[in-house]
């Protein structure tokens, strides 16, 4: 993954998301904001795992 795409998907508008609002809204709405909290970090081991083989492999 290139900088720019990791750039991009932290600035994503969907990755704001507020806790506070979270808990405020019905039952259906909070399951619906796990998927995406879900693919936040299936993104972010991602990210982390691409960055490690790329250091073991500079190495």
């Amino acid at each position: 993954m290139n900088k720019l795409a990791f750039s991009s998907m932290e600035n994503h508008p969907d990755n704001d998301v507020n806790v506070a609002e979270l808990q405020e809204k019905q039952p259906a709405e909070k399951v619906m904001a796990k998927p995406l909290i879900n693919a936040k970090r299936e993104a972010r081991a991602q990210a982390l795992y691409v960055l490690f083989n790329r250091y073991k492999e500079s190495r």
